[in-house]
């Protein structure tokens, strides 16, 4: 990393939060965890080098879900893979009560991710559900057929449509304006 880019990097949350004003953001309590998200409990983090206590909780959420963030966009990697990472401590030293909550909202099939089910329709994940691998699910297509005409919501709780299985975005072939329709329509 050169020095501008590390200049860059420890100015990132300062701008972020500047950005956000911009934008109309004026709670001071979101500019709190934006400016402090990058903080560590050494006191190694950036850009005020502040310890533990000093660190408001929120801000190590926001910090959780700005590094799931990260590795969601990685090429190559299922969000579930990332999930099961966050879960087994591989993404950071997080506190395991924040990465509990993160997975009991999100799931470990987070909204936008492709899954297999049982009934081997390919889907995408709409909402998470109650439980972490059960989440609300629209199937797009038989796994060797065309595209559904229209969105057929699936209850992952039936044993016909558990989810049996992340797989990569490819797999759902289908156009992007196929999952433009799908997320602009109400699917309650």
């Amino acid at each position: 990393m050169t020095l501008n880019q590390q200049d860059e990097m420890y100015a990132h949350p300062v701008m972020s939060s500047a950005i956000l004003r911009e934008a109309g953001v004026v709670d001071e309590h979101w500019h709190l965890l934006v400016q402090t998200h990058h903080e560590q409990d050494d006191g190694q983090g950036y850009p005020a080098g502040l310890r533990g206590e000093e660190i408001h909780p929120d801000a190590r959420l926001l910090a959780l879900v700005d590094s799931l963030c990260e590795h969601l966009q990685q090429d190559g990697v299922l969000p579930s893979q990332v999930m099961a990472s966050l879960f087994r401590g591989e993404l950071g030293p997080f506190a395991p009560a924040l990465v509990s909550l993160l997975i009991k909202e999100m799931g470990i099939y987070p909204p936008g991710s492709f899954v297999r089910l049982a009934n081997n329709e390919i889907a995408v994940v709409t909402h998470s559900g109650d439980k972490a691998n059960q989440p609300r699910v629209a199937a797009l297509r038989k796994l060797d057929g065309p595209p559904y005409a229209d969105v057929l919501l699936r209850d992952t709780r039936q044993p016909a449509y558990r989810v049996v299985e992340a797989v990569a975005a490819a797999s759902a072939a289908v156009k992007p304006a196929y999952l433009t329709r799908l997320w602009t329509s109400r699917l309650g």
